[in-house]
């Protein structure tokens, strides 16, 4: 698995995930490995340029990757990650969280949680990700 801006990924049952919430990431990827499902982090600290190497080695090892990014899903680290594993031919299952609706007050834990890019929410793209790849 892997998470990007973080990217998880677990070697046998892996999935990437990349986004701006690191802490959150390196929670979920805390949970993962806690039930058996190792989960690399990368920082995936710029779209342009990006890091092409990382992201095609590691679809190529987990199959799977998970964005995440606090802001909108537009022209963020998601659609840069599927164009850097198009420009070479990788494949991998992808989901991007992120940002979708405009934020209001909130604290920062709670603005995670709404828009979904919180721990749990990365934590339930990543088990989701790893049980299609098993069923199929």
């Amino acid at each position: 698995m892997t998470i990007c801006r973080l990217v998880f990924g677990v070697p046998g049952n892996e999935l990437p995930t990349t986004g701006g919430a690191d802490s959150e990431s390196l929670a979920a990827a805390e949970r993962l490995a806690s039930e058996g499902i190792s989960a690399r982090v990368i920082d995936l600290y710029s779209v342009k340029p990006i890091d092409h190497e990382t992201l095609v080695k590691a679809a190529k090892e987990t199959g799977a990757i998970v964005t995440v990014e606090d802001h909108w899903k537009e022209g963020g680290i998601g659609e840069a990650v599927l164009a850097a594993l198009a420009e070479h031919g990788a494949s991998a299952v992808v989901r991007v969280l992120a940002v979708e609706d405009m934020p209001s007050s909130a604290t920062p834990a709670e603005l995670l949680r709404a828009a979904e890019i919180d721990a749990e929410a990365i934590y339930g793209a990543a088990t989701a990700i790893v049980k299609t790849k098993v069923e199929s």
